[in-house]
């Protein structure tokens, strides 16, 4: 990404926090071409993850989930892309897998964890918002974050440490 178009996607009230502007593709052909850019800051849990409140294996098993939901549920409700390079089979198995993952990610991590782990990973809430939209103490709240996205990250297999 160029800094011309850094530049004239930031709002001059952003500049101040530019490092965490991150530089996306809005609108993407069927071959793949980016036709429209947009800006946006950094993502709660990439927040967290460079001030050291997440680990790695957290901050990865959030990716993981959130992929799965883009393309499982939220995939859904799109056409295709052009290419089927998603899997070997097709965007439609990609699609399955990926709800398959989500779904088996939902019912481990359990129905009082769920709600926030979703909030932050899949809407990009921050913990703190989540907390006060519930009345809960932010400070626990960001262990229940923690200690669920571990339970995340069994279930994608990854490593320890």
């Amino acid at each position: 990404m160029t800094d011309a178009l850094k530049r004239s996607l930031v709002l001059p009230e952003r500049e101040q926090h530019q490092d965490r502007v991150v530089i996306e593709a809005r609108a993407v052909t069927s071959s793949g071409h980016v036709v429209e850019h947009g800006a946006r800051v950094q993502p709660a849990i990439e927040r967290y993850t460079r001030r050291g409140q997440l680990t790695m294996r957290q901050a990865r098993a959030a990716e993981m989930l959130y992929r799965s939901w883009a393309t499982g549920v939220e995939g859904a409700k799109i056409e295709p892309p052009g290419c089927t390079v998603y899997s070997p089979s097709g965007w439609a198995d990609a699609q399955i897998q990926a709800f398959r993952s989500y779904e088996n990610t939902r019912n481990t991590v359990g129905r009082h964890m769920w709600p926030l782990v979703f909030h932050v990973v899949c809407l990009d809430w921050t913990a703190d918002r989540f907390a006060n939209e519930r009345g809960k103490n932010s400070t626990a709240t960001m262990e229940v974050l923690r200690y669920g996205l571990d339970m995340v990250g069994d279930v994608f297999g990854l490593p320890e440490g």
